[in-house]
């Protein structure tokens, strides 16, 4: 790895990592404002709110965390150019700038959630800055076919190439990042791991470019040795602090800004170390160090599309969310990614002695065998509830094709239902929510969770006779009789909400497709129909049974003698006291608690989660 007359590892060491306060400044920077941020994010409101099934977190945890791993990654990287190395400041301004921009970005994705077009440019913007400002991808090596000369360093393919290879990287690693961060401590963990793999690899260039240690001079022409080792420390150091407050059970999120960020800076190394022409082994060595995200995406992307899903849509696709499906603790899983990545980075450090025809070719049997094996462990087949959910679409009242709903009211219980409505969609396309109506003259033309108040109630009078159906969405009795008369001397026919503090008799059946909101009271014999959601705050008592699909949200207490279908969803903190049979493919979420009579093959997922008895599996 090291030079042949380099001196000893530890000398290698003291020589180039000489601005080690950076590492001090960034970890202190980190520990000293995660908190001060994180009473910020909860004075002012900023929390990622727990949903279920994509959140599985049991309260609302405060954003800003990428802010404080922002400011701790770059403010000693800035101290440290203007006090000794000016000459990368000009890079070294750029980076801080593209960075800035990106977590930009990230905060209003977070606080209002923005197409992710939207961001895709602000990607692209940032990486033909970084080219503009001499931080470019050169690594290409120089083709010769019968005398013509392509890719030669300078010309228009070359720069051409370069370009659109540094805008993938960006792009790519950001999101590959982004899409980690689903389990507390898992993207800043890993972070860690592979900001010390680009260290490492610093490293190992840093000492052939010290004049007197290297015997062919491989690399004394690559210009950001300092600044890629300097860049490390301050990254691994800010990772590192924020893991303190960030691991299980968390309390401060990274969320799109932070992670996105991280994504980039990522991507910056790579291009640092793909800088001079022809360095194509240490750029595949910075790509193998970021392994892990590359597989998870690659991963989620070929599975959304064998099960026909949404590119860009959220599900459980990601390696770590099967690791929870299969039974694993959210600690557990957290900690096999870990070891994954620094597999990943043992991988990369070692090929760096490897010539570099011997790296690409091992490289591409190491991709084949993760293929291999991630068919042979289900990991990209198409499921089987995505197969049973379509045949049961196509033979229900619910696939006729959605009905058109809009809901009366814009408050709190609206747009849970909106939301809730989404989640159902998902599963089995129950209605098309073309907006709210509300009597609150300042919500109209405002959007709430991407849907328009479209004005007051009494304009509900311009869907009459048509196909549009209405659904009153407010807690208050009084409002929502006046929503149901308005409705009903329309025409308007309405979709079936059991609204908060009712009670569902015994003896009843609820259909498919029905929202039964908060606080209701479901008593017993009482069977529910496949897609019927149950929300936060129900109580079931017992003889219950839930269809498949069904949902449970956070909150909700079951007592007894529950029959649980396939595929249904029991929501974080909800409480299943005894004799419930659980289907097959079931998600317990994390704060569950399950007392006895459960099958093996039931997932209950993460602490607090708690089973006090299994039955053999059947």
């Amino acid at each position: 790895m090291l030079p042949p007359n380099a001196p000893s590892l530890i000398e290698v060491i003291r020589t180039l990592w000489q601005p080690w306060w950076v590492y001090v400044i960034s970890f202190a920077a980190v520990v000293v404002l995660t908190p001060l941020l994180r009473s910020l994010a909860i004075r002012w409101q900023l929390y990622d709110r727990p949903e279920g099934l994509l959140k599985p977190h049991a309260r609302p945890i405060p954003y800003l965390g990428g802010l404080a791993i922002f400011i701790a990654c770059m403010l000693p990287v800035l101290i440290w150019a203007f006090s000794s190395s000016p000459q990368y400041l000009q890079e070294i301004m750029a980076i801080v700038l593209g960075g800035a921009i990106l977590l930009s970005l990230g905060l209003v994705d977070d606080l209002k959630e923005i197409r992710p077009t939207y961001k895709l440019i602000g990607q692209i913007v940032v990486a033909v800055g970084l080219y503009i400002a001499g931080v470019r991808f050169e690594a290409i090596p120089q083709i010769t076919i019968q005398g013509l000369i392509l890719f030669a360093p300078g010309s228009p393919e070359f720069i051409a190439a370069s370009l659109l290879i540094q805008i993938l990287l960006v792009a790519g690693a950001s999101n590959a990042i982004n899409l980690l961060d689903g389990l507390d401590g898992l993207c800043s963990g890993v972070m860690i791991i592979i900001a010390v793999g680009f260290l490492l690899v610093a490293t190992h260039i840093g000492a052939w470019a010290v004049p007197g240690w290297c015997a062919d001079k491989l690399g004394s022409a690559y210009r950001f040795n300092e600044l890629a080792t300097v860049l490390a420390m301050a990254l691994t150091a800010a990772a590192l602090g924020f893991l303190l407050y960030n691991f299980n059970p968390a309390t401060i999120f990274l969320g799109d800004a932070g992670s996105t960020f991280l994504g980039y800076l990522a991507a910056v190394f790579i291009i640092l170390f793909a800088d001079k022409p022809g360095a194509v082994k240490w750029f595949l060595a910075g790509l193998m160090i970021m392994g892990l995200p590359i597989f998870d995406t690659g991963l989620a992307l070929v599975r959304r599309i064998r099960n026909k899903r949404p590119i860009f849509g959220g599900d459980r696709s990601h390696f770590y969310d099967q690791l929870v499906d299969r039974g694993f603790s959210l600690r557990m899983s957290v900690v096999v990614c870990y070891v994954l990545a620094v597999l990943a980075v043992v991988v990369a450090v070692g090929t760096l002695a490897l010539r570099t025809r011997h790296v690409a070719l091992l490289y591409v049997l190491i991709l084949a065998a993760v293929a291999v094996l991630a068919a042979l462990g289900g990991f990209i087949k198409v499921e089987a509830s995505a197969s049973q959910t379509k045949a049961k679409c196509r033979s229900s009242s619910l696939a006729k094709p959605p009905k058109k709903l809009i809901i009366m009211g814009a408050g709190g219980l609206a747009r849970e239902l909106a939301n809730t409505v989404a989640q159902l969609n998902s599963v089995c396309p129950t209605f098309e929510v073309l907006g709210y109506l509300d009597d609150k003259q300042a919500l109209c033309g405002q959007k709430l969770l991407d849907l328009p108040v479209l004005g007051t109630v009494d304009r509900l009078a311009e869907y009459k006779s048509t196909d549009v159906w209405a659904m009153p969405a407010t807690g208050d009795g009084y409002v929502r009789e006046k929503f149901v008369r308005i409705a009903q001397g329309n025409n308007v026919p309405l979709a079936t909400i059991i609204h908060p503090s009712s009670t569902i008799g015994a003896g009843s059946s609820i259909q498919d497709g029905v929202f039964i909101a908060a606080a209701c009271v479901i008593t017993v014999n009482v069977y529910l129909d496949q897609a019927v959601l149950v929300n936060m705050g129900c109580t079931i008592a017992h003889d219950v049974c839930l269809g498949k699909y069904s949902s449970v949200h956070p909150g909700a207490r079951i007592s007894g003698e529950v029959i649980v279908k396939d595929y249904a969803l029991i929501g974080s903190q909800a409480v299943i006291l005894n004799k419930c049979t659980i289907g097959q493919g079931a998600v317990v979420a994390m704060g569950a608690v399950v007392a006895h009579d459960v099958p093996d093959y039931t997932l209950v997922a993460g602490n607090p989660a708690r089973i006090v008895r299994r039955l053999e599996k059947p």
